[in-house]
């Protein structure tokens, strides 16, 4: 099954990637000051 294999390819890619915020919520983009992150 499509779905099936969608969701075990995106668990393997996460449990395989480290995850960064490197913008949090609530910061600035550093090019576009009025674009504001509302969530992590």
């Amino acid at each position: 099954m499509v779905n099936e294999e969608f969701w075990n390819a995106l668990d393997k890619l996460v449990t395989q990637s480290e995850i960064v915020i490197d913008r949090p919520k609530g910061t600035a983009h550093p090019r576009y000051p009025d674009f504001i992150y509302e969530v992590d």
